[in-house]
């Protein structure tokens, strides 16, 4: 199979090219000044295409021949998106717009979608967990760019969408600080520092691992390829802050023999922190697919590739 990674230099993205390149033909395209790490990273019949995703005569080429093509382009989360939003619009509205029209124009069999956890919103209160039949209602900037992407892929009645909560892990190597709070402790570890945790840490989070998120692509480049799909992807249970670091202190002592002190500090005030949980449950149903890195193992991951030698163990 001939697959077409958009972003295949990013976070998912190049985690996707090291997964899928050994046993497929893939093309990388975007993020032209990671490549050179890239292909000291990835082995297989990979063709790097720079470039960006607003450029339609550039998606022209690069979509020309595949089999399935990769979605995976984007700005991180609503921080990056309001910091540029003229580009995160360009990138997440119209280069999948373009994306989309050059998938339909060349008849290529299998188009997936990268979307979020955000597309269900952030802060107002909804039912846990969420489940592919609620309805999108995005409150912050970037799930409302995602759920815009979305909703034209099912007007146009052709979809194949996976929703990812908070992915973390080492994936490609190229992104030692990805994962959102658990990256960021295993970075205070690695410079000696305490973990800070704000409130009484309660507030409870969806990790999802990025080998697992790779797994699920693989499933779903396997299915048959006319089946529409929305699929949530998470990390089977929620997490709370106070856990997560408690999780990343234990497993930072057992590798480097270093007690890691976890400290709570007052909340700023007016921040809401909500709870919000993926259901994988019709995921795991129809393709089969469950969860296999817990978040003690995932920790364990990051801190034993990236933190290790910075603490002296």
């Amino acid at each position: 199979m001939k697959i077409l990674i958009v972003g295949g230099g990013g976070f998912i993205g190049s985690a996707l090219l090291k997964t899928l390149a050994g046993k497929h033909r893939c093309i990388c395209f975007g993020h032209g000044g990671r490549f050179a790490e890239l292909r000291e990273r990835v082995e297989g019949e990979v063709e790097y295409i720079a470039g960006d995703i607003s450029d339609a005569e550039l998606l022209r080429e690069a979509v020309r021949g595949a089999d399935a093509v990769i979605h995976a382009a984007g700005t991180g989360g609503e921080a990056d998106c309001l910091s540029d939003p003229t580009r995160s619009l360009l990138t997440h509205v119209y280069g999948t717009h373009l994306l989309m029209r050059e998938v339909r124009r060349q008849n290529v069999p299998r188009f997936i979608f990268t979307s979020t956890i955000a597309v269900y919103g952030t802060y107002q209160a909804r039912p846990m967990p969420l489940t592919e039949e609620m309805d999108a209602r995005p409150d912050e900037f970037y799930g409302a760019l995602k759920a815009t992407a979305e909703r034209e892929m099912l007007d146009m009645g052709r979809f194949q969408i996976f929703r990812l909560s908070n992915v973390y892990g080492y994936g490609s190597g190229l992104f030692s600080l990805s994962g959102g709070v658990a990256a960021k402790f295993v970075e205070l570890i690695a410079e000696g520092k305490p973990l800070k945790v704000f409130g009484d840490g309660a507030q409870l989070i969806d990790y999802v691992h990025v080998d697992d998120v790779c797994r699920a692509f693989e499933s779903a480049l396997a299915a048959p390829e006319d089946r529409n799909f929305i699929y949530n992807l998470g990390g089977g249970r929620p997490v709370s802050i106070r856990e997560l670091a408690q999780i990343a202190a234990h497993e930072a002592e057992a590798l480097t023999g270093r007690k890691t002190a976890v400290e709570f500090v007052p909340a700023p005030p007016g921040k809401i922190w909500p709870d919000r949980w993926l259901s994988t449950a019709l995921i795991e149903r129809e393709l089969g697919w469950r969860p296999r890195v817990s978040i003690e193992m995932g920790m364990k991951e990051m801190l034993a590739r990236w933190a290790v030698e910075k603490v002296g163990a």
